[in-house]
Formats: C-alpha cells, structure tokens, sequence
C-alpha cells in the first residue's frame, strides 16, 4: 500500500544517505595526508578540519532546501556548482 511504498523509499533514501557519507570519509581520509603535508597541520588541526568539514555539510544540508525554494533550483544548482 501507499505507507509500504513509503516506507522502502524512505529507507532507500537513508541508506544512500549512509553510502554517501561513507564515500566523504573515504575522500576525506585519501586527501588528509596531502592537505597536512601542504599546510604543516598538527593532530589536532587535522582532527579540526575533518570536523569543520562535516559541520559545513550539515550547514550546507540544512539551508539547502530554503535556499532551492527562494531562488529556484536551476539557479541554485548554478551557483552551488560554481562555488564547488
């Protein structure tokens, strides 16, 4: 039924929720030696800018949908795809 239907997008969803996630780390771990070596970065440091970078997504996921509803999506795809 329609709450069945539901229910197995909304786990999809969240399980590709998950395997992003698990690819950003990856990514993140692959770039961190190269990004210590560059800026001379302490434990603590690199321990700070994994963080920040995670704490910029979650800013970034919370403002995404206000942001795609006050300027249109295909604009808001444009100047996320130009900063990025």
């Amino acid at each position: 039924s329609k709450k069945f239907n539901f229910a197995i997008k909304s786990a999809l969803v969240g399980s590709i929720g998950g395997l992003l996630f698990g690819y950003d780390l990856g990514v993140i771990s692959g770039a961190l030696p190269y990004v210590k070596d560059y800026f001379n970065l302490s434990l603590y440091q690199q321990e700070l800018v994994t963080s920040l970078m995670y704490a910029g997504c979650v800013f970034g996921a919370s403002i995404g949908g206000s942001v795609c509803d006050y300027f249109g999506r295909r604009i808001t795809v444009f100047i996320v795809s130009i900063v990025f």
